[in-house]
């Protein structure tokens, strides 16, 4: 009897202890609001699952605050009734199996809960952490997740579309499971966890990297990248898998990248998705390329374009049949040609009816385009062109070559091979409708599907756009800021919001006469034309050793408009320099340094060499040209600014000698010529009032 009795007694205590570990409900009673606190819960002995929403009460009146101690437990089951957000804080909790039965949190309820503590697997890589949603609920977890070798999963039955996201990074060495395809999983920030990711079913949208875990998207998986600069140890893309990398997104795959499946490079009118690829490829992608066009506008939607996959047939790119006009064309530099799609001889010139891999090409719609997309396999290795032609009287040594990947390219990168190559190139903006100079250290991010302008400075060259180039730039078209010391003036078209650039720099390398590899030759787009000359040549980059108290000519030629403005990138003037805009038509001078654009207008006819640029100070906090005198010397000719009708001119050399001495009578801008030679002078002006004292470097 004594032995049935102790069985009975056994058997009564474990099937309390089964009981006490089916669940732990919120007691109506509780006396606080603590979530951790043992008295306020029924069954609180652990593991047993914390049950949240099992009845009314608990719903409306339960409210959690932080824990002050690390909670070990099977798993959260939020009810049916828990229709209200939960939202927890605090220190640690653990999750572990038990009876066989893996740990982790279900949600039956209609609501999203938060979880903000940190997060840790049993360590038992048998044991998944599973994160199973049962309703139209979701999960959000705000701390970190230490997987500690357990695998986890986001797992569940809803039929409804909802999320499980970790603003927080999960750590370990176990992997992640994405199951059922209603539930997206978000990762927010970077991952530092090592085993596999799999994406079998539903999305995984990579907000941040999995650099040490290798991807597998399954059919009827989808991999959403839609962070800067994600990156995978590898990925694999079933037959049936879909990965997409967002507009303005990027994605570096560190090892191998195999696609059987869907994958696609988004892009629109705000940017265009990155593609990096480190390692062996197969397969074949998708690469989207929102093109604008426009032919009511006067730029008519000209953009340079290449391709960044092989084989990609340039008939895909054309708009006949459907209605809306379109032009194509490549250049010929032998010729000094545009080569036009549409006639005879562009094919036998291009040697195929596919583009070029590395060569650039002009394209504009009548229309925006948003379905146009190459496709193929990525260009994947370095491109280089050898002993293209500079041909003299025809298209002097300009290429029109191409970007060739899924990204952007960093001039500056040190893996270029630019021999006989000058050390500048130009693209097209059609946004300004004009040309850009790009350089190391200025606008050196040329997008990716971008053509660009090279120079030939030798009939041996060799020009070799490496992989290491790769870089992640979202820009549709290039745009970007200069560095200290460079001069920029732009020249805007108000009427119609075209505008061109004109860059003076600080190279030491450089002189102050032209030089082949530093100073940019003019391109005229539809933009106001604006320059410097030197040496009878227009230029839209002067490099120079130094520009103080120098003065250059500046060239204007109008477009199509009538009014127009100049104005200065105050940004990248050094302080205290002091640039002065002398109007030789109008007669008169206009500080730029103030920050204020200098409005004109001008007619067909007028002289191009309308302007002067001088550096130098003008004026002590002195309006210009109100009570200002100043002096400068250009080309042999000495200039100077008077405000009050007249002023006495003494030109003495640094021992204090005259060398040059008038009186000038007329208001505004006198020019008279000296013949000084070269080198450093003092001008020194009187006009009765105020006697100012100018350095002048005569060339």
């Amino acid at each position: 009897m004594k032995r049935v009795l102790i069985s009975m007694l056994l058997l009564t205590l474990l099937s309390s202890a089964v009981i006490s570990q089916t669940y732990q409900t919120w007691r109506s009673e509780a006396t606080s609001n603590s979530w951790q606190g043992a008295t306020n819960w029924w069954n609180f002995p652990d593991p047993s699952p914390m049950v949240f929403g099992q009845q009314e009460w608990d719903n409306n009146h339960y409210t959690e605050q932080a824990s002050s101690s690390n909670q070990d437990t099977w798993r959260f089951l939020f009810k049916s009734g828990a229709s209200t957000v939960h939202t927890f804080s605090g220190n640690r909790v653990r999750f572990y199996d038990f009876g066989g039965q893996n740990p982790g949190v279900i949600n039956q309820s209609s609501a999203t809960h938060i979880i903000n503590n940190n997060i840790e697997g049993d360590g038992d890589a048998g044991d998944p952490l599973e994160f199973d949603i049962q309703s139209s609920g979701g999960l959000t977890f705000g701390g970190t997740l230490n997987n500690q070798g357990s695998n986890i999963s986001v797992q569940g039955s809803t039929s409804s579309s909802t999320s499980v996201t970790f603003n927080g990074a999960i750590s370990g060495l176990g992997g992640f499971t994405k199951a059922n395809s209603n539930i997206t999983a978000v990762f927010v920030v970077e991952n530092s966890y090592s085993g596999s990711t799999l994406v079998s079913a539903g999305t995984l949208e990579l907000q941040g990297s999995l650099a040490s875990s290798a991807v597998t998207v399954q059919s009827g998986g989808t991999l959403r990248i839609n962070g800067d600069n994600v990156t995978v140890a590898s990925l694999t893309v079933d037959l049936g898998g879909t990965v997409e990398i967002e507009e303005g997104k990027s994605l570096t795959v560190s090892g191998a990248f195999s696609n059987s499946g869907t994958f696609t490079i988004k892009s629109d009118a705000t940017g265009t998705g990155s593609l990096i690829t480190n390692g062996t490829i197969a397969g074949n992608i998708i690469a989207q390329r929102y093109v604008a066009g426009d032919w009511s506008a006067n730029n008519s939607g000209w953009h340079l374009i290449s391709s960044p996959v092989a084989a990609q047939a340039i008939s895909g790119f054309t708009t006949a049949g459907d209605g809306n006009g379109y032009d194509f064309y490549g250049y010929n530099e032998a010729t000094n040609t545009w080569m036009n799609y549409k006639a005879g001889g562009f094919e036998a010139w291009n040697g195929s009816a596919n583009f070029v891999v590395g060569r650039g090409y002009s394209i504009s719609y009548q229309i925006n385009q948003t379905g146009k997309q190459f496709t193929g396999a990525l260009n994947n290795s370095a491109v280089t062109f050898n002993n293209l032609s500079l041909t003299a009287g025809q298209g002097q040594g300009w290429h029109l070559v191409g970007n060739p990947f899924a990204s952007a390219i960093d001039w500056s990168n040190v893996n270029w091979v630019k021999t006989g190559f000058n050390d500048y190139a130009k693209v097209w903006q059609g946004s300004t409708s004009s040309y850009k100079d790009v350089t190391d250290d200025y606008s050196n991010i040329i997008p990716s599907a971008n053509g660009f302008w090279v120079k030939a400075s030798n009939a041996a060259n060799t020009l070799t756009i490496p992989t290491q180039a790769r870089t992640h730039n979202s820009l549709n078209w290039l745009k970007s800021s200069a560095p200290i010391g460079y001069i920029i003036l732009t020249a805007v078209d108000v009427e119609n919001n075209m505008s061109q650039e004109c860059i003076i720099r600080m190279k030491d390398e450089s002189t102050d006469g032209f030089d082949e590899s530093f100073d940019a030759p003019f391109m005229a787009g539809n933009a106001p034309q604006i320059y410097t000359t030197l040496e009878n040549k227009a230029l839209s980059m002067n490099s120079v050793p130094s520009y103080a108290n120098k003065t250059f000519e500046l060239g204007f030629v109008k477009n199509i408009a009538s009014v127009f403005t100049i104005q200065l990138n105050m940004d990248n003037v050094p302080e205290g320099e002091v640039i002065t805009l002398t109007d030789k038509k109008l007669n008169q001078a206009f500080e730029l340094t103030k920050g204020l654009a200098y409005e004109f207008t001008s007619e067909p006819g007028d002289d191009p060499n309308r302007f002067l640029l001088h550096f130098g100070a003008v004026g002590l906090d002195e309006a210009i040209p109100a009570t200002t005198i100043a002096a400068y010397v250009n080309n042999n000719m000495l200039y100077v600014l008077n405000a009050q009708g007249k002023v006495q001119v003494d030109v003495l050399d640094l021992a204090g000698r005259m060398v040059y001495s008038q009186n000038m009578q007329t208001e505004g801008i006198s020019s008279t010529p000296v013949n000084l030679p070269a080198g450093v002078y003092v001008v020194r002006l009187n006009d009765g009032q105020t006697t100012r004292v100018n350095k002048v470097i005569v060339q």
